[in-house]
């Protein structure tokens, strides 16, 4: 199965580091989401270090364990997760 959305190279740097720095062990993955979304609310997309739960699908970028939650493929498909860092703004965006 492959992976509904799409990561920059620098989003995969940053990524990593952050693993790095935070200590994480193995079974913590890099989890893509919304939350949001009940009748006319905005579905807003997410990204953090998680552990894989029953309503995950797993994916594989590389080294990076991916967890989407069963259904919300279809919020973020095709999208890309960039890093920036320009003047006061730094963080992860999605694009698309």
């Amino acid at each position: 199965m492959s992976l509904p959305i799409k990561f920059s190279k620098n989003a995969l740097e940053h990524i990593r580091a952050l693993r790095k720095s935070m200590n994480l062990n193995e079974d913590t993955c890099l989890r893509i989401g919304v939350k949001g979304g009940k009748g006319c609310m905005v579905v807003e997309k997410m990204i953090g270090f998680d552990q894989k739960t029953e309503q995950d699908e797993v994916y594989q970028i590389e080294d990076i364990r991916v967890l989407i939650r069963k259904g919300e493929s279809l919020y973020i498909a095709g999208l890309e997760v960039d890093y920036v860092d320009v003047g006061n703004s730094r963080g992860f965006v999605f694009r698309g």
